[in-house]
């Protein structure tokens, strides 16, 4: 049987594709063995020079397909397809967040995967089944609209438009209830930010006259306004961030807390080795941070128990003693 040279390279190229990564290797005689296999029917019509496959594998490598060549122990060459644009680790890195994403609903979260998994060449394919499990419960997101307002607020940040957003909340009936009546807030958008397992919107909301952070997953019928508005050139969202504690806002000091030393590794988890370590003894440590005095501080505080004492500031300790008796009363 005779094929044409197109045909063939084409053939050669789906070979390296289907069936070839940094673990599996082909050598040239294996390729030729697989031709036959495709276009003999049985028979032992066709031929291939080996001299042939290695110039079309030249020809494929000219034209931009990626592949490596390597020799085994007898000195054999063997080739392989490396793959478009990422390593079989960062593959992995992107299937695990996916994985593990809250904002996701299982539908966007399977095809999110399928789309992943197309990044390499095919020959991976099953490696990437081997799923992450996340240890704690895994709330599937409702926001079946999540992508679509994500997609309008990043238009909106790099336009400079305004954005009409409903907010709301969940009642104690798990019933979700817009804000205001249903009223629009008319905001600025800045910042997009990932905390927690939650998208944020930094925005400046025109009525309040004030930045606020609201949370993606719980607005509704995210528009996107014709009208401009000027930036802010005094906003730093880096700035803002450090001002905020969990995402809640409030007015920046510096709070030294002292932990017991069993928790320096939840510490450097939280803080990054930065941190600074201003005292310590053989059963303690005391850390030094600038962040915002908030109700977001107050719960990772208390959230340590006997674990953790506030040094200062003198009122972020009153906070936390004040907070700790209305706890103490509850069980009496």
């Amino acid at each position: 049987m005779k094929i044409s040279s197109r045909d063939r390279l084409l053939k050669i190229r789906e070979i390296f594709e289907s069936e070839t990564n940094e673990e599996k290797k082909l050598s040239l005689k294996d390729i030729s063995d697989r031709l036959k296999q495709e276009y003999s029917n049985g028979t032992d019509e066709f031929r291939v020079n080996i001299k042939t496959i290695r110039s079309d594998i030249d020809e494929l490598i000219k034209s931009g397909l990626k592949i490596d060549v390597c020799t085994e122990e007898k000195g054999k060459y063997v080739y392989y397809y490396i793959g478009e644009a990422l390593d079989m680790h960062e593959i992995r890195i992107l299937l695990d967040a996916v994985y593990s994403a809250k904002s996701l609903t299982d539908e966007e979260r399977n095809k999110l995967i399928r789309k992943v998994k197309t990044l390499t060449n095919k020959g991976d394919s099953e490696i990437y089944d081997n799923k992450l499990y996340v240890s704690n419960q895994l709330i599937v997101s409702e926001s079946t609209h999540l992508k679509y307002y994500l997609d309008k607020i990043h238009r909106a940040i790099f336009n400079r438009n305004k954005l009409r957003i409903q907010y709301g909340n969940y009642d104690t009936s798990k019933k979700f209830n817009i804000h205001h009546n249903g009223d629009f807030y008319i905001v600025h958008p800045y910042n997009l930010v990932w905390s927690n397992d939650f998208y944020y919107l930094v925005a400046y909301d025109e009525k309040k006259k004030k930045v606020i952070n609201y949370r993606v997953d719980r607005m509704r019928k995210v528009e996107l306004e014709e009208e401009k508005y000027q930036t802010d050139i005094k906003f730093d969202i880096n700035s803002y961030l450090k001002s905020c504690f969990n995402m809640y806002p409030g007015e920046v000091d510096i709070v030294q807390i002292k932990f017991v030393s069993k928790l320096i590794n939840a510490i450097i988890d939280r803080f990054g080795k930065e941190i600074d370590i201003v005292d310590k003894d053989d059963s303690t440590f005391t850390i030094e941070f600038e962040a915002a005095i908030n109700e977001g501080l107050l719960r990772w505080i208390l959230n340590w128990g006997a674990d953790a004492e506030v040094i200062s500031p003198k009122y972020l300790k009153s906070m936390v003693k004040d907070e700790i008796l209305k706890m103490s009363r509850m069980y009496i």
